[in-house]
């Protein structure tokens, strides 16, 4: 009986060992493949990081308006409706509507670089720059943090459409009335007359010399207008050479007066108008 005990006991031992050595195995092969199901785990999940990726896509107010005093290539893309780009936005932006932005996106250059702003932080932009426009190969875009507003609360320099009840921009601009004017070219001043109504208006008469450049276009195009010249704007009435002014006057072009009785009463005075 003592026998058969420890015969027992033996097998037992061997069965232990022979487990042993199988897990032993088992764990030198299976090693690497775990190794690889943590590494795929790992990278499955979201990234800790994910507030560093999002600050990575998001441009300080401060930041931007430095690149565009230093002429660093940036394309400022205004998201907001057009009536708010309108009344003010930043300077040499363009207003392409978030509810568009997807039929424009396929016409921007991957390799320049594009800041997005809208009103404010809107959850809708970050993701989009973050996600759909990052995984379509757009990887130089970026957002404005705090958005427009933030941009304002700052104090920094934005093109206004020019309403004549502002004080802040009634200060702005510079007035000329008809005789003055037509006192002006009848002395030989170095004039500059930008004409800005739609061209059919401007075709039906104008100002002898005057330059037709539409309201709409003035920001795009004024490096069109000559240096050193005393610049002035006129229209039908001098509402738009009023909003025009502003407009000059917030891209940095100064020398600029609005003519105040408009071409209405130029020519009721009888004044030279030509096709």
């Amino acid at each position: 009986m003592h026998r058969s005990k420890e015969k027992n006991n033996s097998s037992r031992a061997i069965l232990i060992g022979f487990g042993l050595i199988v897990l032993a195995v088992s764990i030198i092969f299976l090693k690497p493949y775990l190794l690889r199901s943590k590494k795929s785990s790992d990278t499955s999940q979201p990234s800790l990081n994910n507030s560093q990726d999002n600050s990575s896509k998001k441009m300080e107010a401060q930041d931007l308006m430095d690149k565009i005093t230093n002429g660093a290539d940036m394309n400022v893309i205004d998201v907001r409706d057009p009536t708010s780009f309108q009344q003010a936005h930043i300077v040499d932006s363009q207003n392409i509507p978030l509810a568009n932005f997807s039929d424009a996106v396929s016409a921007l250059d991957k390799n320049k670089t594009y800041v997005l702003v809208d009103q404010s932080e809107d959850p809708t932009l970050v993701a989009m720059v973050q996600n759909i426009l990052a995984k379509n190969g757009y990887d130089k875009i970026y957002y404005l943090s705090g958005g427009f507003s933030n941009w304002q609360t700052l104090d920094l320099p934005a093109v206004a459409d020019g309403d004549p009840q502002s004080f802040a921009d009634q200060s702005k601009v510079n007035y000329i009335k008809s005789d003055d004017l037509k006192k002006a070219i009848d002395s030989g001043e170095n004039l500059f007359i930008i004409d800005l109504r739609k061209s059919d208006a401007y075709s039906n008469g104008h100002i002898k010399n005057a330059v037709n450049i539409y309201l709409g276009d003035l920001e795009k195009k004024r490096s069109e207008i000559p240096m050193g010249r005393k610049v002035i704007l006129v229209d039908s009435d001098g509402l738009w050479a009023f909003k025009g002014a502003v407009r000059l006057f917030d891209t940095g072009t100064f020398n600029v007066f609005a003519l105040s009785d408009g071409l209405n009463t130029w020519q009721q005075k009888g004044y030279e108008m030509v096709k």
